[in-house]
């Protein structure tokens, strides 16, 4: 009986140490659509017709099972054009378009929304994992507009003005949105992430005052991740149990 029960304790034991285990780094690949949201986009929601590709890598460090830190370099091709949209009838009339190659750097936190939950219950290393994630960006950038011109809607004084505003670019952005990690082993999960940037400029699509001079443009990327974990750390916690369990059995 001895035997039996201590076996069963050890096996439970070993169970919890195996997912109270902690990935303290993590090494992401993403790719998806880069969706925009601007002076070329009536929408207020990101629509396919206004969207380029996206990838990005990241490195992130779990500080713990709730809250991390993520920096993270990302590629995207920005796109829009009035023609995609058949009303108000002045938008083809016009007929903006844009398209522009952007580089970002960010750096952003990530708060794991059951992170509390799984320590508790010692179980880190649970399947699914929702996230949110707030941070900073800066974006190296080339907007290339087309203004149609002779435009019938637009002035070609603002459109001057816009002209000899762009070129290549740096902006800074506010990334936001959120995610859904699913863990295929304890070194290997998939992700899904959708996260806009606000941006601190009007000239992601190198249009402003030919156009909506008092609102800034926005980008987004919602993409798919593979992602590698590393760095897992056992708890000194469960090893003490187990020589416990040894210690007491040794006694009977």
């Amino acid at each position: 009986m001895k035997s039996i029960y201590l076996t069963s304790v050890t096996l439970l034991l070993l169970t919890s140490t195996l997912f109270a285990q902690q990935a303290k780094w993590e090494f992401g690949v993403s790719a998806g659509v880069a969706p925009y949201l601007g002076d070329i986009n009536k929408q207020i929601v990101y629509v396919p017709s206004q969207s380029g590709f996206g990838a990005q890598l990241h490195a992130k460090y779990n500080f713990k099972p709730s809250i991390a830190l993520r920096a993270a370099a990302a590629y995207m091709t920005l796109k829009g054009d009035d023609k995609n949209f058949s009303t108000p009838d002045w938008r083809s009339k016009r007929g903006f378009s844009f398209t522009n190659t952007l580089m970002e750097g960010s750096l952003c936190l990530e708060y794991d929304i059951l992170g509390k939950k799984r320590e508790r219950n010692g179980n880190t290393n649970a399947k699914i994992s929702p996230y949110l994630v707030l941070g900073a960006a800066i974006a190296f950038h080339d907007p290339k507009p087309t203004f149609n011109e002779p435009n019938i809607v637009a002035t070609a004084v603002v459109i001057s003005e816009d002209k000899a505003a762009i070129g290549k670019m740096t902006s800074f952005a506010i990334p936001v949105g959120a995610g859904l990690h699913y863990a295929i082993n304890p070194k290997w999960a998939i992700g899904l992430e959708i996260t806009s940037r606000i941006a601190t400029s009007d000239y992601i699509d190198g249009i402003s005052q030919a156009a909506n001079p008092n609102k800034n443009d926005w980008y987004a990327l919602t993409a798919l991740s593979i992602i590698h974990k590393f760095g897992l750390k056992e708890p000194k916690a469960d090893k003490i149990d187990m020589e416990k369990v040894f210690k007491t059995d040794n006694t009977h």
